[in-house]
């Protein structure tokens, strides 16, 4: 890996770049490609508006949003959402309805992954406090230099640090991606499916009753 690899808060002037980073990762992703075709350029170009619009939204909000950057070039991305932070739909209505349009296109594409939202239901008995892993993703060009290592380690600093958090939620449709995670020290807490997509729910525990336990 690169030493000169910087892992930064996501700059608002970077975030067109930081949107074709985050959609180049999850093209071939499990539950992206399950309802949307990034091969074909007019979704890709109606799905960055909307992935761009949510991660201006976060941040925002103020969620964490970082990059790994060299030489200021965006090369991978982690969208992490704080359980203290609740977007008042006004703030969320202001910054989307302008937007509406201009996405009428993916509605088709928003409905088959509505359909897909048994699978993604979070388990029940997840603890409180948690941050979610929303995405994590590095561009195909630099995949296995350890920069999204780096993403990751960062997630958890930031949830070992709050400490009201109990620790990370997250899921993913993809079989390798699930044993990465279990060999990292996240715990598998259930299996979802729908159709054809199967979801791995999972949780990397920081504190049980109120003590650090580490799971590594």
């Amino acid at each position: 890996m690169n030493s000169h690899t910087d892992i930064l808060l996501l700059d608002k002037n970077m975030l067109d770049e930081a949107t074709e980073v985050l959609l180049a990762a999850f093209k071939n992703e499990a539950f992206t490609a399950a309802w949307l075709d990034l091969s074909n350029a007019r979704l890709w170009k109606l799905y960055s508006r909307a992935v761009r619009l949510k991660l201006k939204l976060y941040l925002d909000a103020g969620h964490p949003v970082y990059i790994a950057a060299e030489n200021r070039r965006v090369l991978g991305i982690l969208v992490l959402k704080s359980p203290h932070i609740v977007v008042p739909w006004k703030c969320a209505a202001r910054l989307l309805l302008p937007h509406l349009p201009g996405l009428i296109g993916l509605m088709p594409n928003f409905v088959h992954a509505f359909r897909l939202g048994g699978a993604m239901k979070p388990p029940s008995n997840l603890p409180q406090n948690h941050y979610i892993l929303e995405a994590i993703g590095v561009d195909p060009s630099c995949q296995g230099k350890g920069m999204g290592r780096l993403l990751l380690e960062q997630a958890e600093r930031i949830c070992f640090d709050d400490k009201r958090a109990s620790g990370i939620y997250l899921f993913t449709g993809d079989e390798p991606n699930r044993s990465i995670y279990e060999k990292l020290g996240y715990k598998l807490l259930e299996t979802r499916q729908t159709g054809t997509f199967t979801a791995y729910h999972m949780f990397y525990c920081f504190r049980t009753t109120g003590s650090h336990t580490s799971e590594r």
